[in-house]
């Protein structure tokens, strides 16, 4: 019986790892694509992971994700996030997601942005539709933001590099540009 349950954890932890390769694969496509529009990513991270013994429910990530400037949009800071689960809520997630959005500020966006908004999915509980919807403002703890967007979507659903372009960044980049026209390009 030991051997058989030493097999099973040693199975179920390199299935995690190759999880993990997986969605590291997705998120450099994502971001190779957004380089290819001109956005810059910014802090790329691993959220609630740690190093410590004393902190075993943290050596696996709650989620990855970066944040893109682009010099086109200076008043847009975009976000690629990958939300594994909740610590803090186990219920909330059901299955990994895909959350993507951008915020829009007063004037550049610049380094303003916080490791929170990667998980705003966990706190507006938007469908898995993939359809952008408006973040409320007070949940966007920095000042100068007059607009936030999220979507999301379930992680299983993204298969190929191909999914990943049409149905997760081509939205994301269209979201953007059409809010940029709606409120005209910056003023110097």
């Amino acid at each position: 019986m030991t051997d058989e349950l030493d097999r099973n954890i040693l199975t179920a932890v390199r299935t995690v790892r190759r999880f993990l390769e997986d969605v590291g694969k997705l998120l450099n496509t994502a971001n190779e694509r957004l380089q290819s529009e001109g956005w810059k990513g910014r802090n790329p991270s691993l959220i609630y992971t740690s190093t410590s013994i004393y902190e075993p429910t943290r050596w696996m990530p709650q989620d990855a994700f970066w944040f893109s400037v682009n010099a086109a949009y200076p008043q847009h800071l975009c976000v690629v996030s990958v939300l594994f689960d909740s610590i803090q809520s186990p219920s909330l997630f059901l299955q990994p997601l895909i959350m993507t959005g951008y915020f829009r500020f007063v004037e550049t966006a610049g380094n303003n942005w916080s490791y929170e908004w990667a998980r705003l999915a966990e706190k507006t509980t938007p469908p898995l539709d993939g359809a952008f919807r408006d973040v409320p403002i007070n949940l966007l703890d920095k000042a100068g933001i007059v607009r936030g967007a999220i979507a999301t979507n379930r992680l299983t659903s993204v298969t190929s590099s191909d999914l990943l372009n049409k149905n997760i960044i081509d939205p994301l980049l269209a979201e953007i540009a059409k809010d940029r026209a709606s409120h005209g390009p910056p003023k110097d």
